[in-house]
């Protein structure tokens, strides 16, 4: 399902039951925002890793250089702010060398690395770099010199208002009616009859 398809099915559904169409589609657009990113926190209570399959993959073939030891990459669209330390970043890669991990870590735990000079005693096979999402960038720390102008892969959980309307918006199986159903109570509009669960008061 694309996001114009789905930003219709809401004002669709709004004609049917305000005649008036007062619901600019850039409102509509962060009501659903709002929606699906609380069906994404649903799935994320239940297993975090299950969110990989709902992130778009964006690659880059260099970084930018930032602090010392520091290197940031650009955000072009806005993610989804999700409660762990991985944030809307669910994944990093390295394409060149894949024995790379990248593990998230927060202010706090650069602090007490750059301290320790942590980074510079790590042997460890595979090797360990470490990224920390920011609003508008995702930094990185750990990374030589030359592994700074390889190509990574960031797989992003991207907010509903930084796809295009062609765009798929990647949701759970079977949610589609569900979304449209919260969009409409946030709304304050009583979903139509064919969104309501009849089941419901059979006894």
């Amino acid at each position: 399902m694309t996001k114009e398809y789905l930003r219709s099915s809401l004002s669709n559904l709004l004609a049917r039951i305000d005649k008036t169409n007062k619901y600019h589609n850039t409102f509509l657009d962060h009501i659903l925002e709002a929606v699906i990113n609380s069906v994404y926190y649903q799935v994320h209570a239940q297993n975090p890793k299950a969110l990989g399959q709902y992130t778009k993959r964006y690659s880059i073939q260099s970084l930018s250089t930032g602090d010392a030891g520091r290197y940031t990459y650009t955000l072009t669209v806005s993610l989804v702010p999700m409660p762990d330390k991985r944030g809307g970043v669910r994944n990093i890669i390295d394409e060149e060398d894949t024995d790379i991990y990248f593990a998230p870590v927060t202010d706090q735990e650069i602090a007490l690395m750059e301290e320790s000079q942590a980074t510079a005693l790590t042997t460890s096979s595979p090797m360990v770099a470490y990224f920390a999402p920011r609003s508008t960038y995702i930094e990185l720390m750990g990374l030589t010199v030359t592994e700074l102008y390889h190509t990574f892969s960031f797989d992003l959980l991207v907010a509903f208002t930084s796809l295009s309307d062609s765009d798929e918006v990647p949701l759970p199986y079977g949610k589609n009616t569900e979304i449209l159903k919260m969009a409409l109570e946030i709304l304050g509009v009583v979903p139509p009859k064919d969104l309501l669960d009849n089941n419901s008061d059979v006894k």
